[in-house]
């Protein structure tokens, strides 16, 4: 009854910490470095997209703050105008 529950036991842990995969032949460690390139390689330029948005977005609030200032509205971190702060 023993050998049982440890089959089962086994089989359970098995699931939770599985075995890593290491490639042994010569073409398998060629696309597993492969993969591991692109996958940096595509991390870096999301990086940079998200660096050059980021600066975007903070030009244009400037310059909506700027408006808002030319109009004579109440100045907010955003740049929009609040429907509260309309006269």
């Amino acid at each position: 009854m023993a050998s049982k529950f440890f089959k089962g036991g086994k089989y359970v842990f098995d699931m939770l910490v599985p075995k890593p995969k290491v490639p042994k032949t010569k073409s398998e460690k060629k696309i597993s470095e492969l993969r591991s390139t692109l996958r940096k390689e595509r991390s870096k330029s999301t990086k940079k997209h998200q660096d050059e948005m980021n600066k975007i977005l903070k030009e244009g609030a400037y310059w909506r703050r700027r408006l808002q200032k030319a109009r004579g509205e109440k100045i907010t971190k955003s740049g929009v105008s609040k429907s509260k702060d309309t006269k």
